[in-house]
């Protein structure tokens, strides 16, 4: 009777070390898991800035003002019309529109809160962020004709 407790304990140690795996493996899993939503987060509020400040560079190009303050008034009026709560995690967003020229910059940049600031290895604060910069030239059609002649050979 004695031999069997022995064999029924040798087998209780046996199923212990799966207890132990389990309690090293799953935090790690729960950590990757946790790291790659997060990253997938970044990535789609970057994509939801970049798409916005494209569509506010063809929006630009389409304005027809030759009054360089009158056009960046129009561009930020309609940056104002964004809606900005399609974001997921972006903390602040700036959105800056400067024209100079035939050249009209829009710069945007958004922050999101790192949750575990001690396993943000890559800087030393908390915080990740995302610039961009998107420009758009502003042709009349005369222009446009002659840089494509001029690309395809002509003149």
């Amino acid at each position: 009777m004695h031999y069997a407790r022995g064999e029924a304990f040798g087998e209780m140690k046996k199923n212990a070390y799966f207890t132990v795996e389990a309690a090293l493996v799953f935090p790690l899993v729960l950590g990757a898991l946790l790291l790659t939503v997060f990253l997938l987060v970044f990535q789609y509020d970057r994509c939801l800035m970049e798409q916005d400040m494209g569509l506010l560079a063809l929006y630009a190009r389409e304005l027809d003002t030759e009054d360089e303050e009158k056009t960046v008034a129009l561009l930020n009026r309609r940056a104002t019309e964004i809606y900005r709560d399609k974001y997921v995690a972006w903390e602040q967003e700036k959105l800056q529109i400067t024209m100079e020229k035939n050249e009209i910059k829009i710069e945007g940049e958004g922050t999101m809160t790192f949750p575990v600031p001690e396993w943000n290895f890559y800087n030393g604060n908390n915080m990740w962020r995302a610039k961009r910069i998107c420009v758009a030239m502003r042709l009349d059609p005369v222009d446009f004709i002659r840089i494509f002649r001029r690309v395809e050979g002509g003149e």
